[in-house]
């Protein structure tokens, strides 16, 4: 028998992990999201030590919460669990310079894990970005979330992991790295009972441990090592969506590469009427001390426009 889908309206849920260098970015993207979505709640997870800084900057907003990644899972657990399990593998001298770069990843899965029994639909939404314009994560009844894919992001190491994550990946997809992902709380649960198939969890097991140690094992037992770009918390949870709901992909326009200094008005405008939906500003310290000059911003664009429709 076919399981009757809820029609309550849930409440959308944003969501961040961040160090202090994105700071200005989210200064700039919690007005717009609060404009564009009325004032959700927004959660920033951000170091221990940072604590205060992220609190004295955001206290003016009271749909914000400052959380400490330490709340979830410590840096120390997470490499902890990575020197045993690369030792349980007989992977010796192991390279961990860039545990930090998945430690992130867990930080936002364990989050989303969590939300539970919150009943909320959640957005994580990368602290480097802005949106340009509202983005629809969600159906009307807020059970599946809308599938988005990019043009011009694809790491085929993503996927060769995931396949040891996940029972199977959708026969046919684009890349799900697209600086956010959404996950209804059906989607959620979807996504527990998938990992559950390769990777029970033990009984009272905590989130942040369980997800922690399936990222770092299936890294390991596919490549060996942490060096490079090998897991991807947003084709996890874009590909489990896809599994749970399959419906056909919506390509996003967005800027990311090549941003060379801060959009000016008048050059956010004309991004939003190119239809881009959002942008990324990689390294915000450099980036947002100088302009962005037009002739390169208009390369830019035509180049990605242009990638963009030859690649569909």
């Amino acid at each position: 028998m076919k399981r009757a889908l809820p029609q309550v309206r849930r409440k959308q849920l944003f969501f961040s992990v961040t160090l202090e260098a994105n700071i200005p970015t989210l200064k700039i993207s919690i007005p717009l999201i609060n404009r564009y979505y009325n004032n959700p709640k927004f959660v920033v997870i951000c170091p221990a030590s940072s604590l205060n800084r992220f609190i004295n900057t955001f206290h003016t907003f009271s749909n914000v919460t400052i959380v400490s990644e330490a709340s979830l899972i410590s840096l120390s657990q997470f490499t902890k669990i990575a020197t045993e399990s690369a030792k349980r593998l007989g992977i010796a001298d192991i390279k961990t310079d860039r545990l930090g770069w998945y430690y992130q990843q867990a930080l936002k899965l364990s989050f989303l894990l969590s939300l539970g029994e919150t009943d909320c639909n959640a957005v994580m939404w990368d602290a480097d970005t802005i949106p340009l314009t509202r983005i629809r994560f969600f159906d009307a009844a807020g059970n599946y979330s809308f599938q988005y894919g990019s043009l011009s992001e694809f790491n085929q190491p993503y996927f060769d992991t995931l396949k040891n994550v996940l029972p199977g990946l959708p026969t046919r997809f684009l890349a799900c790295t697209i600086q956010f992902f959404s996950c209804t709380r059906l989607e959620q649960e979807a996504l527990i009972a998938r990992l559950g198939q390769l990777h029970p969890r033990p009984v009272n097991q905590p989130w942040a441990l369980w997800i922690s140690e399936i990222m770092i094992d299936a890294v390991l037992k596919t490549h060996r090592a942490f060096s490079g770009s090998l897991f991807s918390e947003q084709e996890l949870v874009g590909l489990s969506n896809m599994l749970t709901h399959p419906t056909r992909q919506v390509p996003l326009k967005h800027l990311r590469w090549g941003i060379e200094g801060r959009l000016s008005n008048a050059q956010l405008l004309l991004a939003r009427m190119m239809g881009f939906v959002h942008l990324t500003y990689e390294n915000p310290n450099a980036i947002l001390s100088q302009s962005q000059g037009w002739k390169s911003l208009v390369q830019l664009m035509h180049k990605e426009l242009r990638h963009f429709y030859r690649s569909r």
